[in-house]
């Protein structure tokens, strides 16, 4: 985390990371093995059933198949859990085609509430942003109400990301607070908000805008991607005081009107923006793509998504409204296909896929 944050100071080219860790207690390494596998099967975007887990006192080589770079990646980091030193992907080996079957099949099948909040607890302890916060999780029916308080909005946004990352779980209910220990004023929250902006490689170039009423932020200007967008959210949620973020930055070159996403509200909320509470965001463009242009690209964007399979959407395209049907096979495939749809210029979204049922052979293992 450390070596991160540095790496997105303006001005930096290279970090060299000789920080070490030393953990107090040894653990055998096949509770160690039992906690990486563990983490990856409850994460929503990581399909486990062809990584193999091997740890040989603390060193752990990841082998087999996933299905992008970005799932590659994040394997990595949960296999870094309590005892670890260092862990290998070398072997782990990106391969686009579908991965159907019974290992998709036992991953997405019905978890118990007692899973989901076990899981999501044990994603809090990892997750130093809020792991001393000792947050309150409950589940019911796979639906999710977290309660707490914390110190800075980070970490609150945090936990909720942490939350829509576990497989299983269909909504998450924020009631956690932001209470800082230390108070700003809103002259020096706004300073520093400014001052992080412009040391920040991606939003130095931005004329933002920022004004604070009571630790209530509001950003306004405009940027050039969807990047930077929430990333100046994300720099700004770092300061001590700020209690909430009301995101008004526009995006260039993107239509002068809402979006209308039937069954998927949330489709901008955990998956399309790392910054997510129960408001629904908003975005706008300046001109309006004809149907084809919309499927061409809604059928592109489905295509190159590591997270679902082109063959089993059907897409139609109506005065804007795009329409997808078929059959997927988790909640998450229906999730980023309304996502590709989005980015492809959809002016409304009918999302009508169904998720595939579990066969009765696995139901209940």
């Amino acid at each position: 985390m450390a070596a991160t944050l540095v790496k997105g100071t303006k001005g930096v080219t290279d970090v060299e990371n000789r920080i070490t860790f030393v953990w107090k207690d040894k653990r055998d390494d096949s509770l160690i093995k039992k906690d990486i596998e563990n983490s990856l099967r409850s994460d929503i975007r990581i399909d486990d059933g062809l990584i193999s887990v091997v740890v040989e006192d603390g060193n752990v080589p990841l082998e087999g198949l996933v299905g992008s770079a970005a799932e590659k990646q994040q394997a990595k980091v949960n296999a870094q859990v309590a005892n670890v030193s260092n862990v290998d992907v070398s072997l782990l080996k990106v391969d686009m085609l579908p991965r159907k079957g019974h290992i998709l099949y036992r991953k997405y099948e019905k978890k118990s509430d007692e899973y989901i909040e076990n899981a999501i607890k044990t994603t809090f302890s990892y997750d130093l942003r809020i792991s001393k916060y000792g947050i309150s999780v409950v589940v019911n029916d796979g639906e999710v109400t977290l309660q707490g308080q914390v110190e800075r909005l980070e970490a609150r946004v945090a936990a909720i990301q942490d939350a829509w990352n576990i497989v299983g779980v269909t909504k998450v209910n924020n009631r956690i607070k932001v209470k800082p220990t230390v108070w700003a004023n809103d002259s020096e929250i706004e300073k520093l908000a400014n001052q992080t902006l412009r040391q920040d490689p991606f939003t130095d170039k931005y004329q933002v805008r920022v004004r604070s009423a009571g630790g209530r932020v509001e950003l306004h200007g405009t940027v050039d991607s969807y990047f930077e967008q929430p990333r100046a959210e994300a720099m700004v949620a770092r300061i001590q005081g700020v209690t909430d973020i009301d995101n008004k930055l526009m995006v260039r070159n993107l239509p002068d009107h809402l979006y209308d996403v039937d069954g998927v509200a949330y489709v901008e909320g955990p998956f399309e923006k790392p910054f997510v509470d129960e408001r629904i965001h908003t975005i706008q463009k300046l001109e309006r793509k004809n149907d084809l242009k919309i499927k061409t690209a809604v059928e592109n964007g489905l295509w190159w998504s590591p997270y679902v399979d082109r063959e089993e959407v059907k897409i139609e395209v109506l005065d804007g409204k795009v329409t997808l049907s078929g059959t997927v096979d988790s909640i998450r495939e229906k999730q980023y296909a309304a996502i590709a749809a989005l980015k492809g210029g959809a002016y409304k979204i009918v999302n009508n896929l169904e998720v595939r049922p579990i066969p009765e052979s696995l139901s209940g293992k």
